[in-house]
């Protein structure tokens, strides 16, 4: 299936689809159970291919990468820490893996994308000049909040489920 398939460009290259974007048939009325168990159980679907990759990604994490339930009990910074450092090599990875297939190798060119031109490499607009670092840093950013309010969320969640046994 290429993009033409599903739409086009206009004179700027930007690409536009020949339909407008819809809810999956969860949302449609009346409702109809085979559309919506159709949409999300089979291919390509809500959950099937990406849905049960980062469902079964999100599993192996839990089960054999984050700390057991007696070390997340008392608050220490090892802990912390590995979840923290677990976390940056997962975005570097995935997000690493994409951004190198589709914008370093230009694998997929301009198909699916939006806008046709790829990313400059030096803009004032960036704070690092380069789009690039920017994202890299905003991730990281994002995670180091983010990943704040989960440890501590860990903690508390261990405190009381250790509290209730």
């Amino acid at each position: 299936m290429k993009d033409t398939d599903v739409g086009t460009r206009d004179k700027r290259g930007f690409w536009k689809p020949k339909e407008l974007i819809s809810y999956g048939p969860l949302f449609s009325f009346p409702t109809h159970l085979l559309k919506i168990l159709s949409w999300l159980f089979l291919y390509p679907g809500f959950i099937f291919p990406w849905g049960a990759f980062f469902i079964v990604l999100s599993a192996i994490l839990w089960l054999y990468l984050t700390p057991s339930f007696e070390t997340l009990k008392y608050f220490s910074f090892d802990w912390i820490l590995f979840i923290f450092v677990r976390n940056l090599i997962l975005i570097s990875c995935l997000w690493g893996i994409l951004h190198f297939r589709l914008y370093s190798k230009q694998k997929q060119r301009t198909e699916y994308k939006y806008n046709s031109q790829f990313q400059s490499k030096a803009n004032k607009t960036f704070l690092f000049k380069k789009q690039t670092y920017d994202n890299m840093f905003w991730s990281y950013a994002v995670e180091f909040q983010f990943g704040a309010h989960m440890k501590f969320l860990l903690y508390g969640l261990m405190q009381t489920v250790f509290f209730l046994l």
